[in-house]
């Protein structure tokens, strides 16, 4: 399916921010950070396959992205209110080696 539309890219992102399937293999959340790296690489995608008609998805003055952008708010509060963010920080922390 192409998307390369600013309707559908913004249908598309939000069914992805909200959609249990966008887990990982495990079936947990992405944590927030993961999920801004990942819409940050989707930009980056978007200006090279757009170039000058690129579009940033997290432009909060772009109102075509609107509802994208609570959306990512709202999962993003949820996330962080369920401990997704900081089981992600304490998962780090123990994996990274001690100095």
């Amino acid at each position: 399916r192409k998307i390369n539309s600013v309707p559908s890219v913004a249908h598309w992102l939000s069914k992805f921010s909200c959609d249990p399937e966008a887990a990982k293999v495990n079936g947990e959340r992405y944590p927030p950070k993961s999920v801004y790296l990942i819409m940050c690489g989707l930009i980056r995608y978007l200006a090279d396959i757009k170039g000058e008609e690129g579009f940033n998805i997290l432009d909060k003055r772009d109102s075509r992205f609107r509802k994208f952008g609570r959306t990512l708010d709202e999962e993003t509060k949820d996330a962080t209110k369920s401990g997704v963010a900081q089981a992600s920080k304490r998962a780090a922390k123990a994996e990274s080696p001690e100095e």
